[in-house]
């Protein structure tokens, strides 16, 4: 099975190529980048600088898309046109219209197409939420994720490349409230700031019936990067939530009775857990599987930037 990579993003770099290599040595890579040259370390995978050659040379089986978020459609529709598997970094697209167009021609190639949002692919997640009694015990979840501001060169601060918290990290935010309370929100408001017309501050809450969301995300704040379960007598807080590290254990944190108490979940790569996911329904022709959560995802980010302009 061959996997082409367009783009050679930080992610790419940091986690998804070193676990292909590392996990799946039977699988043939190539990268396709216009902007950077073949380092010698990657000597023996195919490299491409152009990338329509990458994919009608190479012929992927699969393709992974990450490229900056505003070239995601122009370039997930020329793949699934060609019938390739295709993966899409996070946001999938930047309107939710085009994430139809990309599932109605994926259905009709009969492939499949999946949005690398992949955080709650950790065991961590699914600990916590047994911990804390299970979903019907969730009362509020609260989650920041802040990052120091990116430099003004840096893709995340361009408006034109569809940069900003609200595309970076809105992806979290929708996939939290899926992930833990489960149904659409009945409501969502929003709050921002914005830096040159990029939006580095942003703050949503949403809720069903009783169950209430906080986030907040920044570009220019302390690093922060967790998640907190609040249930009538039980507080859980996970650690390094949306980046668990591959190579280090991960903390969740329980407060109960005023007692407190620590839980490690050892390392694990939530890339690696979801393309083997991925793989599996390659094989198994389980081609809607990730659609239901790329659209609740999708309608809660189309909601989220509606009230942003």
């Amino acid at each position: 099975m061959k996997i082409l990579i367009l783009g050679y993003s930080d992610f790419v770099q940091r986690r998804v190529i070193p676990t292909l290599l590392k996990n799946f040595s039977n699988y043939k890579i190539g990268i396709a980048s216009k902007s950077k040259k073949q380092e010698l370390k990657y000597k023996n995978l195919s490299w491409f600088d152009n990338y329509k050659k990458g994919i009608n040379i190479f012929k992927p089986d699969i393709v992974y898309i990450s490229l900056p978020n505003s070239l995601h459609y122009y370039w997930g529709k020329y793949v699934l046109q060609k019938s390739i598997n295709l993966i899409i970094d996070k946001p999938i697209t930047i309107k939710i219209n085009h994430l139809r167009n990309l599932i109605k021609i994926a259905k009709s190639r009969k492939v499949i197409i999946a949005e690398a949002t992949i955080f709650n692919y950790h065991p961590q997640i699914q600990k916590a939420i047994k911990v804390i009694g299970g979903f019907k015990n969730i009362e509020k979840i609260q989650c920041n994720f802040c990052i120091p501001e990116p430099p003004k060169n840096n893709i995340k601060m361009s408006k034109q490349l569809g940069g900003g918290v609200n595309n970076d990290m809105g992806p979290y935010a929708a996939g939290s409230f899926r992930v833990f309370l489960k149904n659409f929100p009945e409501k969502i408001t929003t709050l921002s700031n914005k830096k040159n017309g990029i939006i580095i501050d942003l703050s949503i809450q949403a809720k069903y019936k009783k169950k209430i969301f906080y986030s907040y995300f920044s570009f220019g704040k302390e690093y922060k990067n967790d998640l907190i379960i609040i249930s009538k007598n039980k507080i859980v807080k996970i650690n390094s939530v949306f980046s668990p590290s591959p190579y280090l254990s991960s903390l969740i944190q329980i407060k109960e009775n005023n007692k407190r108490k620590e839980i490690l979940i050892k390392p694990q790569s939530t890339f690696k857990i979801f393309f083997n996911i991925f793989i599996d329904c390659i094989k198994k022709k389980k081609l809607n599987f990730f659609i239901n959560n790329m659209l609740f995802d999708a309608k809660f980010r189309e909601i989220v930037n509606n009230q942003l302009r």
